[in-house]
């Protein structure tokens, strides 16, 4: 994904934003936020429960159930092609599941099948559990950042402490968000957080100076992979 060189710019663009700002920077790249083992199975049940539907609108049932005469339990009770029919029925619905089931666990039609606000809502509970997982909470004076990036669900988000907040206002980091996202799309990753970093700099730099008196590095300064 990334080459050690790429690796290396940007911890060099992590340390060289933070010269200038007592803020503290990191930054967590996921591949996904969730593995989604129920998607599998779950498409999988949805198509085994349609197949039946499907038979039904398509007169599959009507040799049994007599759906295009009147009702005759005697008829269809004792007609042994009503059980051949069913059992053909559950051999389809069997190996529907199986191969349902099967073909979902490639990554890109499993990515593909969850919904969009299942994949939102599950990086966004990565996103804040690296917050702390990361100890980006636990700076001298609440001006940790986490620039978190969730490729799976094609998702970044910028999580600030406390301090930050008090003087910054939540939405300024949509606009490094966006223009992230499309390096993204464009194959730029490295480029892409390098850019990303910069700004969130240039931003504490403004809000957050580096403190006359010196400022320890309390945070790791390498690109977090999960």
């Amino acid at each position: 994904m990334l080459s050690h060189n790429e690796l290396d710019r940007i911890a060099k663009t992590i340390t060289d934003a933070e010269v200038k700002t007592s803020g503290e920077i990191v930054v967590v790249l996921a591949k996904q936020s969730d593995e989604y083992r129920f998607i599998p199975v779950l498409w999988a049940a949805i198509l085994v429960l349609l197949l039946p539907l499907i038979m039904v609108v398509n007169g599959g049932f009507n040799d049994i159930f007599g759906f295009d005469r009147v009702l005759e339990l005697d008829s269809y009770l004792d007609n042994a092609s009503s059980y051949k029919l069913f059992n053909i029925v559950y051999l389809g619905q069997l190996i529907l599941f199986m191969l349902t089931f099967l073909l979902a666990q490639w990554r890109p039609l499993k990515m593909a099948l969850v919904p969009k606000y299942i994949k939102i809502r599950r990086a966004k509970r990565l996103a804040r559990e690296q917050f702390l997982i990361q100890e980006t909470h636990s700076t001298d004076e609440r001006t940790g950042v986490l620039l978190f990036i969730s490729l799976g669900e094609h998702y970044a988000e910028v999580i600030a402490d406390h301090g930050i907040y008090q003087k910054m206002d939540k939405a300024i980091w949509q606009g490094i968000m966006d223009r992230l996202i499309v390096k993204i799309k464009q194959d730029k990753m490295a480029d892409a957080l390098t850019a990303a970093i910069d700004e969130i700099g240039l931003l504490l730099e403004e809000n957050f100076p580096k403190d006359p008196n010196g400022h320890v590095n309390q945070l790791p300064n390498h690109l977090i992979l999960i």
